[in-house]
């Protein structure tokens, strides 16, 4: 495929997802609506903003917490087809998702209306959680880490 080429119907999205520490626990946060489905803190990067910056503007907006950024430890793709944009139009999106592992000194988290609820999570605890599509492959590559 001619990338110069990609049809009006298609896009690429990138995602930037916060594995945000304190001491030995992670912060989850419950996706608002759903029953039981838990996802890291993180959105879309926005135009001509750099990674770093969206990924603290993430946080800052879905938690209220100030996070220092440690590096990068998952790449992954999440397609998503039906994506509606504010505009109206449906894409087909193939979202880049990039994993921080994040540390932190508060606890306290202010949620945003996206999600309902927190959870500052140990490694064993994880694995009882339904993660959401864009957050089990960080997930798995933190508890690697871990090791």
């Amino acid at each position: 495929m001619d990338y110069y080429d990609l049809p009006a119907d298609q896009a690429f999205l990138i995602s930037l997802k916060s594995l945000i520490r304190h001491t030995d626990k992670l912060l989850v946060l419950r996706i608002a609506g759903t029953a039981d489905q838990w996802e890291l803190p993180g959105g879309l990067l926005e135009m001509g903003e750099k990674p770093i910056d969206g990924l603290l503007r993430e946080v800052r907006e879905e938690t209220g917490l100030n996070v220092a950024v440690e590096q990068i430890i998952a790449v992954w793709d999440n397609p998503v087809d039906g994506f509606v944009v504010r505009d109206g139009r449906t894409l087909n999106v193939c979202v880049i998702l990039i994993g921080y592992l994040c540390s932190t000194a508060e606890t306290a988290v202010t949620l945003s209306d996206e999600h309902d609820n927190f959870r500052w999570v140990s490694n064993s605890e994880i694995s009882e959680l339904h993660l959401a599509a864009n957050t089990d492959e960080a997930i798995q590559a933190y508890l690697r880490l871990s090791l």
